[in-house]
């Protein structure tokens, strides 16, 4: 029991972190990359501009990988998700 509730701890906390610490570590290595290129090439270049809004907004499904995780996570839901379905 102790197992599996640690477990899903660790996937509780583990997944959301994960939509936070990506698209930051992308936009950090976006960030040196427009410096060694310098910022007028780098406003030019549309695959920057697009890219960063898309890793931004990936930021924003924090709360449907939590709510996902949980579900998954918890026996309770589950169960229930197996009768409705």
């Amino acid at each position: 029991y102790q197992r599996r509730a640690v477990t899903s701890l660790v996937f509780q906390v583990a997944v959301p972190s994960c939509v936070y610490v990506v698209p930051a570590l992308v936009e950090i290595g976006m960030y040196l990359n427009t410096i060694s290129i310098g910022l007028e090439n780098a406003s030019r270049n549309q695959t920057f501009s697009i890219t960063s809004a898309l890793v931004f907004s990936l930021i924003t499904t924090h709360t449907v990988a939590h709510s996902i995780t949980i579900i998954a996570c918890s026996p309770a839901y589950r169960t229930a998700i197996r009768r409705i379905l």
